[in-house]
C-alpha cells in the first residue's frame, strides 16, 4: 500500500516538473508564418501548437517548430508571408496525456521521433508541452535527489546513535 502512495507521488511530481505550462503558445492554423517566427521571439520557445477552438478549449491540431519554419521557407525559397501555418505543420501530432507517466512520455517520443508533446487532459485540451530537455532535467534530478539518500542516511543514523 505504502509503495503505491510513493509512486504516485513520484510520478506527480515528476510530471507537475516535467511539463510547462508557460512554454504553451498556441496559435490558428490560418496564422502565417511570420506570425509564428514572431511568437516564438516573443515567447522563447521553438514551437507553436497550432489547435482548432472546440467548446472553449484549444484541442490540437498539429504543431510547428522552429526547424520547421527554417526549413519550409528559407530552405525552399519561399516568401514566409505567403505561408500559413496550416501548410507545413505536422498535422495530429503525437500527444501525451496528463494521466501518462515520465516514461509513457519518453516513449511516445522515441516511437513519434519528437523531441516535443503536446499534453492534453481528459476532454482533449492542450493543457502544457513536454520536451525532451525537460525529461532529462526531470530524471537527473531524480537521480541527484537519489544520490544524496547516501549522506542523509547517514546523518539520521549518527543523530539517532549518538
Amino acid at each position: 500500500m505504502e509503495q503505491t502512495a510513493v509512486s504516485q507521488f513520484t510520478k506527480d511530481f515528476f510530471k507537475e516538473f516535467a511539463v510547462s505550462k508557460d512554454q504553451l503558445v498556441t496559435v490558428e492554423a490560418k496564422a502565417t508564418l511570420v506570425d509564428v517566427a514572431r511568437l516564438m521571439r516573443q515567447k522563447h520557445v521553438g514551437n507553436v501548437l497550432v489547435c482548432d477552438v472546440k467548446n472553449g478549449k484549444n484541442v490540437p491540431i498539429g504543431i510547428v517548430t522552429d526547424r520547421d519554419v527554417t526549413i519550409e521557407t528559407l530552405g525552399q525559397n519561399v516568401e514566409p508571408k505567403t505561408v500559413s501555418v496550416a501548410d507545413i505543420m505536422t498535422r495530429s501530432p503525437a500527444t501525451a496525456k496528463t494521466s501518462d507517466d515520465v516514461f509513457a512520455m519518453i516513449a511516445k517520443m522515441k516511437e513519434n521521433g519528437v523531441n516535443r508533446l503536446p499534453v492534453v487532459n481528459e476532454s482533449g485540451e492542450a493543457i502544457g508541452i513536454v520536451t525532451s530537455k525537460k525529461l532529462v532535467q526531470c530524471l537527473i534530478q531524480g537521480l541527484q535527489d537519489l544520490s544524496s539518500l547516501a549522506s542523509a542516511q547517514h546523518k539520521k543514523e549518527q543523530s539517532v546513535r549518538h
